[in-house]
């Protein structure tokens, strides 16, 4: 005659006093293995597109909790992570497309910089002092 793990435990509760203490371990670790399980099924349909993709039965608390690890340092839920990120960041409105310069907040006020890259600013701060070296030239040369 087979004897069924429910019977085993009753057999075991009558026969030793401290099995009521063993009990209430057996039933946290039956509560910590669902969890885990639950927890397992739910990342598998995220990475894998189904429940099922793990054999769950007769795994211990430490198993289950080494698939889940793994599950989270996956290469799929890693790349899933930096597109939801990215996802994210776009809704916030950041774009990867602009450069730190156009990035960088502008000055405001007397101390601005015009817009531009450096040599460009140069290049146009030369033609601006060429210019009025030009126009101050022509004011002299009318007035003699």
């Amino acid at each position: 005659m087979k004897i069924t793990k429910r019977q085993l435990r009753r057999i075991i509760r009558e026969m030793h006093p401290r099995a009521v203490a063993d009990n209430a371990y057996v039933a946290d670790l039956e509560r910590q293995e669902d969890e885990l399980a639950t927890q397992i099924r739910h990342a598998s349909k995220d990475i894998y597109g189904y429940k099922d993709h793990y054999d769950l039965h007769g795994k211990s608390v430490e198993e289950l909790e080494d698939i889940l690890y793994d599950l989270a340092n996956s290469q799929e839920q890693h790349a899933m992570d930096l597109s939801d990120r990215d996802e994210m960041e776009d809704q916030m409105g950041r774009d990867h497309d602009l450069s730190r310069a156009e990035l960088a907040p502008r000055q405001q006020g007397f101390g601005r910089r015009p817009a531009g890259i450096k040599s460009q600013r140069r290049m146009e701060s030369r033609v601006r002092l060429r210019n009025r070296l030009k126009k101050v030239i022509r004011e002299n040369m009318e007035r003699r």
